[in-house]
Protein backbone atom coordinates (compact mmCIF):
# COMPACT_ATOMS: atom_id res chain seq x y z
CA UNK A 1 0.00 0.00 0.00
CA UNK A 2 1.40 3.24 -1.13
CA UNK A 3 0.80 6.48 1.40
CA UNK A 4 -0.16 9.56 0.13
CA UNK A 5 -0.28 9.79 -3.47
CA UNK A 6 -2.85 11.66 -4.56
CA UNK A 7 -3.21 14.55 -6.10
CA UNK A 8 -5.07 15.81 -3.08
CA UNK A 9 -1.81 16.08 -0.64
CA UNK A 10 -2.22 19.81 -0.62
CA UNK A 11 -6.04 19.20 0.80
CA UNK A 12 -6.21 16.37 2.93
CA UNK A 13 -3.06 14.09 3.18
CA UNK A 14 -3.72 12.85 6.35
CA UNK A 15 -7.40 11.27 5.59
CA UNK A 16 -6.35 10.29 2.19
CA UNK A 17 -3.05 8.43 3.60
CA UNK A 18 -4.99 6.61 6.43
CA UNK A 19 -7.70 5.62 3.41
CA UNK A 20 -4.78 4.02 1.43
CA UNK A 21 -3.54 1.91 4.41
CA UNK A 22 -0.64 4.09 5.93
Amino acid sequence: MKKISLPKIGIRPVIDGRRMGV
